[in-house]
């Protein structure tokens, strides 16, 4: 009883922390709506700090050590980088040097295989390791040492990107192939124990009102800060949410320099017929992440959306900054790369995902250098 009330402590005095008032820049705007706080950055200008590379991985011809698919970084609280191979379903694993040291799974339904993937990752404290076998329906536990310990089948969703709470909580959203059923179905994230028994399901999931919007309105980035806050980024929407206690406490949207445009989409329907509509976006949100000090990182794509789905080459992508009140603070131009994905590393450093060679390039810190010389 003592180690459950220790384990909840954390979470119940989260619940009760206030959302702190800062001073409000210039460049921002709060208004509050129905009890919750909406943050609107306007522009500021870019940096003229470039992003320095400190470490390409995936660039050689060595078997086991390149990647053959779009590549998903995660660093060991260690140091160690894992990356998921998905088109040989596969996790490569490398030291924080670069050094190769060893591949986890391979292609297969049995214990410690993958079928295109893995979705996602997860490391906990005690060692283990939580992997998301979607389009195998199922979790799979592994130890401290990469070795398979244990399948999890959940009976009411198909894993996908999920999230753990320092309270010791998963929580997974909605994968963008999943349907509503009714009404029941209207829950954006699903909420377990480490054991997978459900806890309560908290948001609201917009393709219930349209499923044919599924896709496009699903969010494709979820981080966790230190007060165990919810950050989520939505692809085709100018917007990101903060849920404090499964309950939304906040939103914040950013003004884009840029016009918006419409483009067509298409998503295949329940019944397998195809259907065709317009949706208009200012930007494409690729990625985002969250540093030890609650900065978020969010990459995205200046330029129309169709031009992204054709595969042109984008000359036009920022890594924007904002802080833990979330305020615009910096606006980084990213070489030109095509990136997929972020991850923070546990020194700040900033690895981005290469849709166009499936490298996965680390960038040295620059949050500290920014701040100390009180740029933008």
């Amino acid at each position: 009883m003592k180690s459950l009330i220790f384990i909840l402590l954390p979470f119940v005095l989260a619940c009760k922390t206030s959302v702190p008032k800062p001073t409000l820049p210039e460049h921002v705007t709060i208004s509050t709506t129905n009890g919750i706080r909406h943050i609107h950055n306007n522009d500021i200008p870019i940096s003229t700090i470039q992003l320095e590379v400190d470490l390409i991985l995936g660039e050689t011809d060595i078997k086991d050590q390149y990647f053959s698919g779009f590549p998903s970084i995660y660093e060991h609280p260690n140091g160690n980088i894992y990356i998921i191979d998905s088109r040989v379903c596969n996790i490569k694993k490398f030291a924080n040097d670069g050094t190769f040291l060893k591949t986890i799974g391979r292609r297969g339904q049995g214990p410690g295989e993958f079928i295109m993937g893995p979705i996602d990752m997860a490391f906990f404290q005690d060692g283990r390791i939580l992997i998301s076998d979607g389009n195998n329906k199922r979790y799979q536990w592994f130890d401290k040492n990469d070795n398979f310990l244990q399948t999890i089948i959940p009976e009411d969703h198909r894993p996908w990107k999920f999230v753990t709470t320092q309270s010791g909580r998963i929580i997974t959203k909605k994968s963008p192939f999943h349907m509503p059923k009714g009404s029941e179905d209207t829950k954006q994230f699903l909420q377990y124990d480490l054991k997978f028994n459900a806890l309560q399901h908290f948001g609201y999931y917009p393709a219930y009102d349209d499923p044919h919007m599924a896709m496009f309105l699903n969010q494709n980035a979820m981080a966790m800060n230190s007060n165990d806050d919810i950050t989520v980024c939505y692809t085709m929407r100018n917007l990101v949410e903060f849920y404090r206690c499964d309950t939304l406490y906040q939103t914040m949207d950013r003004n884009m320099a840029f016009k918006s445009q419409k483009a067509e989409m298409k998503q295949r329907t329940v019944d397998g017929k195809s259907t065709s509509f317009s949706i208009e976006t200012d930007h494409f949100s690729a990625a985002m992440d969250i540093d030890k000090l609650d900065n978020l990182y969010v990459l995205t794509y200046t330029r129309p959306i169709t031009d992204v789905r054709k595969n042109k080459k984008l000359d036009y992508i920022i890594l924007e900054i904002f802080d833990s009140n979330g305020f615009l603070t910096h606006r980084i131009p990213i070489p030109e790369i095509r990136p997929g994905g972020i991850k923070i590393g546990h020194d700040n450093s900033i690895y981005i995902e290469d849709w166009d060679t499936f490298n996965v390039i680390r960038y040295k810190p620059v949050i500290q250098l920014l701040n100390s010389k009180g740029t933008v």
